[in-house]
């Protein structure tokens, strides 16, 4: 995919367009590239027929006709090799429509980037509730729990009264990027340059103690609910839940870190379709339970929830990705959320087709409407 000069364009249009492709669309264009190179390294894929590829072109044409060159069809071999009903397949979203197109769209991320940061979330969500935030870095500063300063020495003495904390980076922290853990059993002084040390602005939490239901998949990482929301039409749809978990000894859930996702039913109960990254397929959890005999306590309240948040947001971004966590009392917490470009990977790894197999009015309005498509590439 690259940006053309039109017939007739002057220098400044041109380059207004190129500086709009290479900071907004370039990048995801180059990540889809790379996640599709990942999964056709791993030796897992399974290439569609003549016969099902031609299906699938003919899908596609008919909404971007001559210019389904847009996509990579190599994406089909993957979802080829996890779905067993190949009639699904030409309804799973490719990454790079997905990423370049539809979450462009969707998410406006010239706004919503600016707004994702964790350090506003006990601002944004005052009533949720969340880990607890011990202290952040905001720029050169050091702030406690309610935005005031706090000096070196305060934030040495509140890291001490914790055996460990968890530093998460507050912006761009994909896949787990970002998120380390500090045992706080060495001296004040190895501590503090631990804390400074860290470039980015961060902040710091509780570790949260997460259901013995949960942690029957695994004990060692916080396995995370994730939950995409996209409100279309006046309403909010909850888009393909599933639950996170991390390899035994694992801290960490994320599939880049090894982890393994798998699919929530509407009553909670989890689903027997559980992959990782390679495309290696699971039935018992770390911990040696069935992943089908398992139902995360309270799941109503995770989706209603975020339900409810997503409407708050819906002004900027109108596709969401969001992390829940159930606490011992069987609470949700929020551990995170993505205003815009979040993964897709584990959701069509775990339940198959992202929008099902009514994907068309998603598709329909992105063409119909998406500033990419219809002015930059001219489709």
């Amino acid at each position: 995919m690259r940006l053309i000069r039109n017939i007739g364009e002057d220098d400044n249009s041109f380059l207004k367009r190129k500086a709009y492709y290479v900071r907004l669309i370039e990048p995801r264009i180059n990540y889809s590239h790379h996640a599709l190179q990942s999964f056709l390294d791993n030796g897992n894929v399974k290439q569609v027929g003549n016969s099902l590829m031609r299906e699938i072109k003919d899908f596609w044409r008919s909404y971007l006709g001559k210019n389904i060159h847009l996509i990579d069809f190599r994406w089909f071999d993957v979802f080829n090799s996890i779905e067993d009903d190949k009639d699904l397949v030409k309804f799973y979203m490719p990454f790079d429509f997905y990423y370049t197109f539809i979450d462009e769209y969707y998410t406006n991320p010239q706004h919503s980037a600016p707004c994702d940061d964790k350090n506003f979330y006990d601002l944004y969500f005052p009533e949720m509730k969340k880990p607890t935030t011990l202290f952040r870095k905001v720029g050169q500063f050091f702030l406690n729990d309610k935005y005031e300063p706090i000096s070196n020495e305060e934030v040495v003495r509140i890291c001490k009264t914790r055996k460990e904390v968890i530093i998460k980076k507050t912006r761009f922290s994909q896949g787990g990027e970002g998120v380390s853990f500090i045992k706080t059993d060495i001296s004040d002084q190895e501590l503090l340059n631990s804390l400074v040390s860290i470039r980015e602005q961060y902040i710091c939490q509780d570790i949260i103690k997460q259901h013995p239901e949960i942690n029957k998949l695994n004990d060692t990482s916080l396995n995370t609910i994730r939950i995409m929301t996209l409100v279309r039409d006046g309403k909010v749809q909850i888009l393909s839940p599933l639950i996170r978990v991390g390899r035994k000894g694992s801290k960490v859930d994320n599939l880049t870190g090894g982890g393994m996702a798998c699919g929530i039913n509407e009553d909670g109960t989890l689903k027997g379709r559980v992959y990782d990254q390679k495309m290696q397929k699971y039935e018992f959890s770390p911990q040696g339970y069935r992943f089908a005999d398992i139902r995360i306590p309270n799941f109503e309240r995770c989706t209603e929830l975020v339900s409810k948040m997503a409407i708050r947001f819906s002004g900027i971004t109108r596709l969401m990705s969001w992390d829940i966590a159930v606490d011992v009392e069987g609470d949700p917490v929020l551990v995170e959320m993505n205003l815009t470009f979040s993964g897709v990977d584990s959701h069509q790894l775990a339940n198959g087709p992202l929008y099902g197999t009514n994907p068309q009015p998603v598709i329909e309005e992105v063409v119909n409407n998406s500033y990419t498509l219809r002015k930059l590439l001219r489709l």
